[in-house]
């Protein structure tokens, strides 16, 4: 069947035209397969398109070699997709266009001339053609469209002629041979992933017609080392050339005003780089993991550094920031870890949020009076920065701004900010004082914690709420004024202090927060105001040296764990506002030797004076209904247990564990001495008794304190204690103007 001629092949075809092995594919066309698997195709005009038909009318065949006749105009849609044992094929050179898909994954076809008739490569017309080691592309096309030669992984050269305008999308992504390309003159656009992760790519040449390099166009060209940008190149799209990591230089013309998203990213052996001042926008991630790149210069044009724009270039020891920058978005120099110094121009408003975060090798930064905000973790982790000006015009500091700077030594908060926000200085580990203006309103959560050195701190009046852990483990701090404008003291405030020896809150204050003075262990006195109505869980849990603590009549609630482990508290008040004992409130309260429980509280919850181990007694006011699981569990010093409730409490399991039953004494009201005897846990006491009347709380003053006098009206004691008035001699007293009897 080689070199047969036209009218030959119209003589064979009308001898076969009944032949099962034939059949028409176009108006004017018609097909033959013959015996050494050619198909051939003759007559005139359109081919039929297949792409979206169920089959092929040679789909049966096993075809090795196409010859299509003088007269065919075109090659239909996926005419021969698929034909995996295709190795060559004879286009005529009357067909003007090659449709989308036509030898689409003919994967053993090793070349292909096209004739310069065809004007048009369609969509995917070569795709995966992974044998295919050259191909020409004729003068006459004008056109390659998208993925045209797609995973064409064994061809090594092509050439892109004059004619062509534009190179489509993907047209020869991933042709992982391929070493060189030239472009022709004519070319406008480069589109989206046109020479995308063609990893043998090692040069290129960009003609001056290209006015755009879309998004991707040559992106994973890890071989390419030099590339020459024309004048004509307005706009380098998205990741145009990221990845290109043998890239070591490039020039940006004058004529590019836009750098897009993530352009040269990952090109980690560029050194350098100049931005001219056509630019106006250096895009997200612009340069990012530029690894190599040591010093950069922003031209005057630019007016956004966009964000991640210079994140991880981890050799940059200089930037030169052009006079135009209003803002320097997120993360636009994160992790620059050899980055020593930045001028930020008078320009810039904005710091955004990781701007310079991790910039470990930063000593020092000028921010400008233009700027109005620096927003969170903006220079976090910057361990070498040693001092910080914070201008005038700043009137927010973002939350962890200067978080992790461990050099940090001082810092100058003007007047104008009024929010320093959440993690702010957190772990400023070498921070040593700071002064906080009247004009801050608001300290953030976590603000100052971990500043292991901060020995002072001045809140001013203008502060209102000091956030969660704002100081907690500020572990040198040993004073700390509150002042009268300070509402709530959040949970946690000043957790871990230490070298904290006494604090005043003062009357403004309505909620300690839950560990707002927890493990204050150099705590040994506070004084709780009557403004306070709410006193969180675990306040002053861990407060060892804590002596003594009075709870105002305001307080109605103490969280859990309250007074845990404040092993030095000898003395506690709870006044006649309190309801309930909560949970673990005074558990491991070691040297409290005696309690009054007023007769408002109706519950003693879980643990509440669990392990008070030198508690000796216990006075229960009358409206105890319930004693949750071991609340005295391990008190092991109790001698006398006095209960005024008419009715025995209800008693959880492990209540009264570890005291000596047979040895305490249980006083009880005499009326109730037989429903005590039965009731659960209470009938394990051996010693109870009746009383007819009692001490109750309601003849102390609100110090717990009381004067007795004797019958006749003799002053017996002066402001006496519980422990003071229960062991006067037998008789009857007048206490705050009612009688008792002492049995």
């Amino acid at each position: 069947m080689k070199q047969i001629d036209t009218l030959l092949i119209d003589l064979l075809m009308d001898l076969l035209a009944n032949d099962e092995n034939s059949g028409t594919c176009g108006p004017d066309l018609r097909w033959l397969f013959t015996d050494n698997g050619v198909l051939v195709i003759t007559g005139k005009g359109k081919m039929n398109d297949y792409l979206y038909r169920n089959r092929l009318p040679w789909y049966k065949y096993d075809i090795k070699r196409i010859i299509i006749g003088d007269g065919a105009t075109t090659i239909g849609e996926a005419a021969f997709k698929d034909c995996s044992n295709l190795t060559s094929v004879t286009i005529p050179n009357s067909v003007t266009t090659i449709g989308r898909h036509a030898f689409d994954e003919c994967s053993a076809l090793t070349s292909v001339t096209i004739p310069n008739s065809v004007t048009e490569i369609g969509g995917y017309a070569f795709h995966n053609c992974r044998e295919l080691t050259s191909v020409t592309i004729p003068n006459s096309v004008t056109e390659i469209r998208y993925d045209a030669f797609a995973h064409c992984s064994a061809l090594t050269s092509v050439t892109i002629p004059n004619s062509v305008t534009e190179i489509g999308d993907n047209a020869f992504i991933l042709c992982s041979a391929l070493t060189s390309v030239t472009i022709g003159n004519s070319v406008t656009e480069i589109g989206d992933g046109a020479f995308y992760n063609c990893s043998a790519l090692t040069s290129v040449t960009i003609p001056n017609s290209v006015t755009e390099i879309g998004g991707n166009a040559f992106a994973g060209c890890s071989a390419l080392t030099s590339v020459t940008i024309p004048n004509s190149v307005t706009t380098i799209r998205e990741e145009a050339l990221a990845y290109c990591s043998a890239l070591t230089s490039v020039t940006i013309p004058n004529s590019v005003t836009t750098i897009g998203w993530r352009a040269f990213s990952g090109c980690s052996a560029l050194t350098s780089v100049t931005i001219p001042n056509s630019v106006t926008t250096i895009g997200s991630g612009a340069f990012s993991d530029c690894y190599a790149l040591t010093s950069v210069t922003i031209g005057n044009s630019v007016t956004t550094i966009g964000e991640d724009a210079f994140w991880y270039c981890s050799s940059l020891t200089s930037v030169t920031i052009g006079n135009s920058v209003m803002a320097i978005l997120d993360s636009a120099f994160a992790d620059c870890s050899e980055l020593t110094s930045v001028t930020i121009p008078n320009s810039v408003t904005t710091i955004g949020k990781d701007a310079f975060r991790d910039c470990s090798a930063l000593t020092s930064v000028t921010i400008p009076n233009s700027v109005t905000t620096i927003e969170g973790e903006a220079f976090k982790s910057c361990s070498s920065l040693t001092s910080v000006t914070i201008p005038n015009s700043v009137t927010e500091i973002g939350d962890g701004a200067f978080k992790n700077c461990s050099a940090l030594t001082s810092v100058t908060i003007p007047n104008s900010v009024t929010t320093i926000g959440k993690e702010a200085f957190r772990d400023c580990s070498a921070l040593t004082s700071v002064t906080i203006p009247n004009s801050v309103t608001t300290i953030g959560g976590l603000a100052f914690r971990d500043c292991s050195t901060l020995t002072s701190v001045t809140i001013p009046n203008s502060v209102t709420t000091i956030g969660n852990d704002a100081f907690s483990y500020c572990s040198a701090l040993t004073s700390v004024n509150i002042p009268n404008s300070i509402t709530t003291i959040g949970s946690g405030a000043f957790s871990g202090c230490s070298a904290l020896t006494s604090v005043t809150i003062p009357n403004s204050v309505t909620t300690i927060g839950g560990l707002a003075f927890s493990n204050c262990s150099s705590l040994t006195s506070v004084t709780i105001p009557n403004s306070v109505t709410t006193i969180g869980g675990s306040a002053f849990s861990g407060c060892s040296a804590l002596t003594s603590v009075n709870i105002p009549n305001s307080v109605t609630t103490t969280g859990g764990s309250a007074f845990s482990g404040c092993s030095a508290l000898t003395s506690v008040n709870i006044p006649n506002s309190v309801t309930k004992i909560d949970n673990h409130t005074f558990e491991y309260c070691s040297a409290l030797t005696s309690i009054n429980i007023p007769n408002s509280v109706t519950a003693i919850e879980e643990d509440a004076f669990r392990d008070c181990t030198n508690l000796q007694k216990v006075n229960i006011g009358n409206s105890v209904k319930i004693i949750e699981m071991s609340a005295f569990n391990n008190c092991t010093s109790i001698t006398q247990i006095s209960s005024e409730a008419v009715v025995p409490p209800t008693c959880d399991s492990d209540v009264f564990d570890g005291i000596n039953k047979s040895k305490c004494k249980l006083i009880v009201p005499k009326n109730s001495l037989d429903a005590y005897k039965q009731a659960d846990q209470w009938k394990d006491f051996l010693l109870i008794e009746g009383s007819t009347t009692g001490i109750t709380n309601t003849v102390y003053n609100n110090s717990g304190l009381a004067d007795v006098y004797t019958i006749d009206g003799t002053k017996r004691l002066s402001k006496a204690s519980t422990d003071e008035i229960n062991a006067l001699p037998k008789g009857v007293y007048i206490v705050n103007g009612k009688k008792i009897i002492i049995k």
